[in-house]
This record gives structure tokens, C-alpha cells and sequence, in this order.
């Protein structure tokens, strides 16, 4: 099984891991706003991803942290990535140690590199990989120098380059596995506010 490599615009983070089609994406949303269904009704379990590796990156708060509670949900050995101490370990105690984390500067390729090695040493060779760290943090364009523009495209594009570095031998060898790079709309709405932000995204189109 070859790897998949699938680079998205986030919609909804547990429809996009449950697969689900747009039918029935819109008959929930429909039974929701009806008030005859509630968001935890709405998610098929489903056995292959049940003790399955996965990595995600920036998994301590915000998106990353639904996506990791969305795979451990499924029964999957879930490891994250995150510089954030504090919320890192209160993640880990609220999912009741069925996680795996540690702490990292993404920006850091060669500690990015020991941090996967052993994340994979914990909980195997990963099956999935989601790239999800980023910061959208405000700037105006006027602004930007050359080093703060360096720093934006480490911090939002060029640590998924070396994530999937980091997997690839080992998805190879498992014979197969999935790398999923989240993008973002902001680039084709032209938002303001976070213009280097909106280039590194801009690289990941559906």
C-alpha cells in the first residue's frame, strides 16, 4: 500500500477523520439544528483505525487538540508534537494517559527529528501523520522583514516538510500509511492581518 499524502482545507476536523460524505454531513447538521441529535450522536467508530499509530503536530490546543481526542476516541495509539508544556500535560491527564506526547520548537529540525524518533519508538511505526502546527499570528505587510518572514515559513510550512521526512521510512516499511498537511481558506478569501501566515497555507490547496 503506497503512502497517501492528502493536502486539505479544514472543514470540520471529525467529519474529515470519520470519512463522512456530504449526504449525510448535511442531514446532521440539518437533525442538529432540529434539535433531535447531539454533536456525539453524529460519529461512526471505525475498527481500522483501532490501535493504529498516529502523530499529530501541534496536538496541545485548538484544532490538533480535537484531532488527537478524535483519534483516541477511535481506539488509535495517539503521540503529539507541542512546545506548550502546561496544556500538553493537561491533554494527556484528561484523556487518561492514552497519549504520548513531547515537547518541541518545530522550528528546531534536528529536535523535530528526535522528537518523532521517540514518539515512534513509543507507539510504533506511525500509520498516519497529521501535519496540523501552525500560528496565524497577526502582522501587516508593511512590517514583515526578512527575518520574521523566515521565521513565519518554518513555523507554518517548512516543519511538514521534514515531519514527513521523519515517517516516511518508517510508513514505507510498514507498507503504507497517510499524511494528511492542513491547510487553511484564508489564503483564497484574501484575509488581511496575516499575510506570510496566508503564503505558507497557500502552498496546501484541495
Amino acid at each position: 500500500m503506497p503512502i497517501l499524502i492528502i493536502s486539505c482545507i479544514l472543514v470540520s476536523l471529525r467529519e474529515i477523520i470519520s470519512l463522512v460524505n456530504f449526504k449525510r454531513l448535511y442531514v446532521n447538521v440539518v437533525e442538529l439544528i432540529k434539535g433531535n441529535k447531539t454533536m456525539k450522536d453524529n460519529f461512526a467508530t471505525y475498527p481500522s483505525l483501532k490501535n493504529l499509530p498516529v502523530i499529530v503536530t501541534g496536538g496541545a490546543t485548538g484544532i490538533g487538540e480535537q484531532i488527537v481526542k478524535s483519534f483516541v476516541a477511535q481506539g488509535s495509539k495517539v503521540g503529539f508534537l507541542d512546545f506548550d508544556q502546561k496544556n500538553s500535560e493537561r491533554l494527556q491527564k484528561e484523556l487518561n494517559n492514552q497519549v504520548t506526547f513531547e515537547i518541541c520548537n518545530l522550528t528546531e529540525i534536528d529536535n523535530l527529528k528526535k522528537a518523532f524518533s521517540y514518539l515512534m519508538e513509543m507507539i510504533g511505526q506511525p500509520a498516519v501523520l497529521v501535519n496540523n502546527a501552525a500560528r496565524d499570528d497577526r502582522h501587516n505587510w508593511s512590517d514583515v522583514s526578512s527575518s520574521y518572514f523566515d521565521e513565519r515559513i518554518a513555523t507554518n510550512l517548512k516543519h511538514q516538510f521534514f515531519a514527513i521526512q521523519a515517517v516516511a521510512p518508517a510508513m514505507i516499511e510498514r507498507g503504507g500509511g497517510s499524511i494528511i498537511n492542513l491547510g487553511s481558506n484564508s489564503w483564497w478569501e484574501a484575509c488581511g492581518d496575516f499575510p506570510v501566515y496566508a503564503t505558507s497555507k497557500a502552498q496546501f490547496m484541495v
